[in-house]
């Protein structure tokens, strides 16, 4: 939607190489690597060139965080059996050196031979290894997405000139109305419907300790769009009046969501999914 609708004007050759950049990342995913160095490399590249397109640049987020691999270098089944092997090696190990006093009277950074440190290491790589890039790259750009980037993105693009903002026509704007309703009401419908819907196809099922009255409270959590209400809001309104109203109306229904949710958390239980 972004890239058809909100995009003036593209450049052919930078489109070229930022394709050109995804199938090499695509190759590179059939192929078995998963060097998250290489993926990080090749998805700076792909972002500038499609910065530079004219197609908003979220767009290569999207596009490389559908490309990145979903499935770890070792199999679920593998890793336990490895992991398990390795600790008891490195515990027979220990033992050995232990009963022999190989270490009584070194140094601490000496406290481990190069075989158990060895060991250590391969231990460490098959932890990786197990895990998807994926899952990953989740993991480690999660603080930093959800302390820093998120908060200052919410900031900079929440600024509201509330001098001269007539509340009543605020009250009756069909567009403070419409997002209002979209993320107090329809967020909490859709996910709790879909979720239902999920369930009865057997596509999902609840987590265990799950039960309905949770979704219920994660839905209204999700009405919470201080990100892509925000940032679609910009890009879509580009009259300052119609855009302020829409602003407010995303932050009232951000805090309307918050705070229901949030009383409705506090009566939650963890019972058993029904």
């Amino acid at each position: 939607v972004i890239a058809i609708f909100y995009t003036k004007e593209i450049s052919t050759d930078a489109m070229i190489w930022a394709s050109c950049g995804l199938v090499v990342v695509a190759f590179l995913r059939f192929s078995g690597i998963r060097n998250l160095l290489v993926y990080s490399l090749l998805g700076v590249l792909v972002w500038y060139a499609i910065l530079r397109s004219g197609v908003h640049a979220t767009v290569a987020g999207v596009l490389l965080g559908l490309m990145t691999p979903i499935q770890p270098l070792i199999r679920k089944k593998e890793a336990p059996e490895k992991i398990k092997k390795l600790i008891n090696d490195l515990s027979l190990h220990l033992s050995k050196i232990q009963k022999e006093d190989a270490y009584e009277n070194q140094s601490s950074n000496e406290y481990l031979d190069e075989r158990a440190k060895s060991m250590f290491e391969e231990l460490h790589q098959v932890s990786i290894e197990a895990r998807s890039p994926l899952d990953r790259l989740v993991h480690m750009l999660h603080p930093i997405v959800s302390f820093v980037i998120m908060p200052i993105f919410a900031f900079t693009n929440a600024g509201i000139e509330m001098a001269g903002l007539d509340f009543d026509h605020f009250i009756h704007n069909p567009i403070s109305l419409g997002i209002i309703l979209g993320l107090f009401v329809g967020k909490p419908l859709g996910i709790l419907s879909f979720a239902w819907l999920s369930t009865k196809m057997k596509l999902a099922q609840l987590p265990t300790g799950i039960s309905w009255f949770h979704i219920t409270c994660m839905g209204c959590l999700g009405g919470i769009g201080f990100t892509m209400a925000l940032f679609v809001s910009h890009l879509a309104l580009k009259t300052p009046d119609l855009e302020v109203y829409s602003k407010l109306g995303i932050i009232v229904a951000s805090i309307l969501s918050a705070l229901v949710g949030l009383a409705l958390l506090s009566f939650a239980k963890k019972t058993p999914s029904t």
